[in-house]
């Protein structure tokens, strides 16, 4: 009996499915274009004390300083340390080009402290 009832109703709602009576939703493109950042990624480099946390890193509060610096620009739209001591990301607004200009210009990248990976991230999701 379970198992008649089981089959009619996946019979039925399979005629409700594609009887198009029930809409269902996929993810719109929005009309203009995607929303797309630069995430510049940090890693320890070859001057990073491995028995020190991120904040007691020498030179990490210039790093921390050149960053900010960006707040107000909105050309740094988030950022920070990644909480297992392995680094950390910044969220950048700007052209790939500006985005490594400033990477590769950070005092804790040329000092050996801090390696730094940048890649295009496309925002697909935001609760904004």
């Amino acid at each position: 009996m379970k198992k008649t009832f089981l089959i009619i109703s996946a019979i039925a709602l399979t005629v409700i499915l594609t009887s198009g009576k029930i809409k269902t939703t996929t993810m719109e493109q929005p009309e203009d274009k995607p929303t797309i950042y630069y995430v510049l990624f940090h890693s320890p480099g070859a001057k990073w004390v491995s028995s020190l946390s991120f904040q007691e890193q020498p030179g990490v509060m210039d790093h921390v300083n050149y960053m900010a610096g960006f707040l107000e620009s909105k050309k740094l739209v988030e950022g920070g340390p990644f909480l297992d001591n392995s680094g950390g990301m910044m969220v950048f607004n700007g052209t790939k080009e500006e985005a490594e200009k400033i990477a590769n210009a950070d005092p804790a990248v040329k000092a050996g402290l801090l390696k730094v990976v940048v890649r295009p991230w496309m925002v697909a999701m935001s609760s904004k």
